[in-house]
């Protein structure tokens, strides 16, 4: 997947012709849901619409006004355009008096079965409060990329690239599942060795609270990984799910940030870590290989401005983090696109919801999730080195000794000097690392590609590729580019009966 200067936009495919140009059952389906996303459904009555307002046990009646200005309207599951008929005290952030009639419901604030509204504590009790636990934040500069406003084109790259991701997890190629089960076989005989107290901080993020193994043991994790390392395919019986897969993909961005973020990193751990690598003959980067990924691969390269166009979504508690999956939270309808069962599908899980520069989301068709990503970075580091890849060319391997490009120099293509093998053996890592990134939601397309384009040998930060107002991925491939980009990879690392 070269870069090239006249990649066109180009009006991304709905939904239902992604299901139809690849023969899938569930056509149909698509294009009931493709409707119910892109289209809001009017709420209408011959009676005054009810809110329910919960205080403990006790619920009050309130009403939601209707007139030719305002009309509730209902989408994606939610109620927006709708304006209640009392007055209520903003809660979350102002603590400001909202008159009746001037509160309005959108954005999601309010969904079906949650409670965002209770009756004023006493001494209020001509007001509701809005609780708005899970709605989002908005700041000045800031937004909810999956909100009602988003654009129907980046509605469905957000459906397109959370199909194809999930489909690699549920169906890798041959060489994705080689891939995976080499890096699964040194964690699984590395972690089997570690202390208990290491076993538990290796693995406290994948089965804590936001992890997809949430509320499992150390002896589960090191099954997922058995599972993944064996010899099997996707109709063994004993054969690795993606959710495993994922796991193992999950615990190998863990280390990478032990490795690119030290001072996050437990030294007794390290040390231990270190060593079991060393003894199974395998290259641990040194501090000055890991800065070379950290330029090349690291988030502050590969989004210079993220920490300025990204806020995080403040709860009360960690159990007020919604659920989900897939970017735009997607994934389950991907699912029955896919057509996965509910026994196999990939879990939905909580992590941080961020807001975006409101800016980029206007000027941006590919959709946001947590901003451009160095987590391709720290994920590829790792499984470069649990597959063998030495010091030097563990993640930047690919790219040009010289990154000049002289006068007359004949163009030469990405990972030409690799073997077709090695060449087929890099791709598939990119595909695993950023389907998982994708197919779960953590990150888009838009913002993974400049760290998987490293990998493959291309970095668009040489001279000459972006403008001088060109910051991220975003600004050259923010309109179906990179959707068009990453899910050819996803293609070509799928097995080819699941396509």
């Amino acid at each position: 997947m070269p870069i090239t200067n006249n990649i066109k936009c180009m009006t991304p495919a709905t939904v239902q012709d992604h299901t139809e140009r690849n023969a899938s059952k569930n056509a149909g389906l698509a294009k009931d849901f493709d409707f119910a996303r892109n289209n809001s459904i009017e709420l209408t009555s011959n009676n005054t619409l009810t809110l329910t307002i919960q205080n403990g046990n006790e619920e009050h009646p309130d009403h939601f006004r209707c007139n030719e200005n305002s009309t509730p309207r209902l989408r994606n599951g939610a109620i927006f355009n709708a304006i209640t008929q009392s007055d209520i005290t903003e809660k979350k952030h102002s603590n400001d008096l909202i008159p009746a009639g001037e509160a309005p419901i959108k954005d999601c604030a309010l969904s079906f079965g949650m409670n965002r509204f209770r009756v004023s504590p006493p001494g209020k009790t001509e007001t509701y409060e809005a609780l708005a636990k899970d709605s989002i934040h908005h700041t000045k500069n800031h937004s909810n990329p999956a909100g009602p406003h988003a654009l129907r084109e980046t509605k469905n790259l957000a459906m397109k690239q959370t199909v194809d991701g999930r489909r690699v997890l549920y169906s890798p190629s041959d060489a994705l599942i080689k891939e995976l089960g080499t890096a699964a076989s040194v964690l699984h005989r590395i972690i089997s060795n570690l202390s208990p107290s290491n076993q538990t901080i290796i693995a406290a993020r994948l089965l804590g609270e936001e992890g997809l193994l949430d509320g499992k043991t150390i002896t589960d994790l090191l099954a997922a990984l058995q599972r993944v390392s064996a010899k099997n395919n996707s109709f063994s019986a004993v054969a690795a799910s993606a959710t495993d897969r994922a796991a193992v993909i999950a615990l190998m961005g863990d280390i990478g940030v032990f490795y690119s973020r030290p001072a996050d990193a437990k030294a007794e751990l390290m040390t231990e870590l270190n060593s079991q690598l060393a003894a199974a003959g395998l290259h641990v980067p040194e501090d000055s290989e890991m800065e070379i990924m950290r330029e090349t691969g690291g988030s502050r390269t590969v989004g210079p401005d993220k920490k300025s166009e990204r806020s995080v979504v403040a709860f009360d508690s960690g159990a007020d983090t919604p659920f989900r999956t897939g970017i735009h939270n997607m994934g389950l309808e991907a699912d029955k696109v896919l057509g996965i069962t509910e026994h196999n599908r990939i879990p939905e899980i909580r992590w941080p919801v961020f807001n975006i520069s409101t800016a980029r989301i206007k000027e941006t068709t590919e959709p946001f999730s947590g901003h451009m990503s160095g987590s391709p970075a720290e994920i590829l580091q790792t499984w470069d080195m649990l597959c063998g890849v030495t010091g030097e060319d563990q993640y930047v391997g690919a790219l040009p000794r010289n990154s000049a490009h002289q006068a007359g120099e004949k163009f030469r293509p990405p990972l030409s000097d690799m073997t077709s093998t090695v060449q087929a053996q890099r791709y598939a890592r990119a595909a695993g690392a950023s389907a998982f990134l994708v197919g779960l939601g953590y990150h888009s397309t838009v913002e993974v590609l400049e760290g998987i384009l490293v990998y493959t040998g291309q970095n668009i930060r040489t001279e000459g590729t972006l403008s001088q107002s060109q910051r991220d991925a975003a600004h050259l491939f923010g309109h179906g580019a990179a959707t068009d980009l990453i899910t050819e990879l996803f293609i070509t690392n799928t097995a080819r009966q699941a396509l």
